[in-house]
């Protein structure tokens, strides 16, 4: 039996999600993918009902703290991800595979596990040493959402 629980498929719930690039390639990194991967984020509103509350993006990987509204985090992650892929090859015809099959989550249980998550998201950029100043990295944003 696996040891891996099973997800929390609940609506309104606030998770940290982390995704990772396929075999950790750094293409996020370029700022042109970094736009693509946003504008998947506003195209994926249109069709699902979602809250980002922070959100960084990295060379090969992204954190982000997502709600979903309806549906499970699973068809949201698997939708952007989908979209990054089709854009992707619009520039890249023979662009093969991008993300890692899977992506980790953390269901935020509290006011304080969500101000962490928030916290190393901020941070996230610096551990990288990608910057000196969480303030100067373009890819991090922070919603002034609630938790509740």
């Amino acid at each position: 039996m696996s040891k891996i629980p099973q997800r929390w498929h609940e609506e309104n719930q606030w998770y940290f999600v982390t995704v990772v690039t396929f075999e950790r390639e750094r293409w996020l990194g370029e700022e042109h993918y970094a736009n693509l991967l946003l504008e998947c984020f506003r195209d994926e509103r249109k069709m699902l009902s979602f809250r980002i509350g922070a959100l960084t993006i990295l060379q090969d990987h992204w954190h982000g703290i997502m709600r979903p509204q309806t549906g499970h985090l699973g068809e949201l992650i698997g939708s952007v991800k989908k979209r990054m892929w089709h854009k992707r090859r619009k520039h890249e015809p023979k662009v093969g595979e991008i993300w890692q099959p899977r992506f980790l989550d953390h269901r935020l249980r509290n006011p304080k596990d969500f101000a962490e998550h928030v916290r190393y998201i901020i941070e996230n950029p610096i551990k990288h040493n990608v910057t000196d100043k969480a303030q100067d990295w373009p890819w991090t944003f922070v919603h002034d959402h609630p938790f509740g």
